[in-house]
């Protein structure tokens, strides 16, 4: 409020008296307890120790029934309280609300604590994971790399036998059928010889007739 934050604390009271003319807690309990806290504040300000009670306890008892949905709005009414009675001299029961507000406040502390680790330890497993992933895809891609070059490898080595098992065929081929060309090349030769043996044979007789 414009007031509160000027010190005009006269003029909140009767700011924040009038807004709770107008609004009601049934129709809108948020803002009315709001208003109220703040009329109590505005009244702490500005020495009105007993009306900041009243309206600082009214403000408390609606805080008690929803202090789980609206714990700052609670710790504000115990703070309040605290102060208000501290300054009426009733030490015990400043004491009283300082210490609740104390338990609370350290509850509050601590849930956010806990929030906050559980919010780093999920980005711990969510990083963790990742690198996990990370590593899985580095390792599969690894695996595929060495997959692919060993099935190049036996291609090559396929290959490799094809070709050399071509090369022994034509070689036998080669062989077999230079062994036959001789074979048939020294019938020839054989015939042709024992042909020439006998022509002469027949040349000799013819002589020595």
């Amino acid at each position: 409020n414009v007031y509160l934050v000027k010190k005009l604390y006269e003029q909140a009271s009767i700011h924040f008296e009038q807004a709770l003319d107008i609004i009601t807690p049934e129709e809108n309990p948020y803002s009315y307890k709001y208003v109220m806290l703040n009329l109590a504040n505005a009244y702490l300000k500005s020495n009105k120790i007993d009306e900041s009670i009243v309206f600082a306890k009214r403000a408390h008892e609606m805080a008690q029934t929803n202090e789980a949905k609206d714990i700052h709005f609670f710790l504000g009414t115990l703070d309040l309280l605290a102060n208000a009675y501290a300054q009426t001299g009733n030490y015990s029961r400043a004491y009283q609300y300082q210490k609740e507000y104390k338990h609370f406040s350290d509850s509050l502390h601590q849930k956010n604590n806990q929030k906050i680790v559980a919010e780093l330890e999920a980005k711990y497993q969510l990083e963790k994971k990742e690198q996990e992933n990370r590593l899985l895809q580095s390792q599969k891609e690894k695996s595929q790399l060495a997959l692919k070059t060993h099935r190049v490898g036996l291609i090559a080595l396929i290959l490799g036998l094809l070709l050399a098992l071509l090369l022994i065929a034509f070689y036998w081929r080669s062989n077999r059928e230079k062994k036959l060309f001789n074979q048939q090349l020294q019938r020839e030769v054989s015939i042709q010889t024992h042909n020439l043996q006998k022509a002469n044979e027949e040349l000799k007789d013819s002589n020595e007739e």
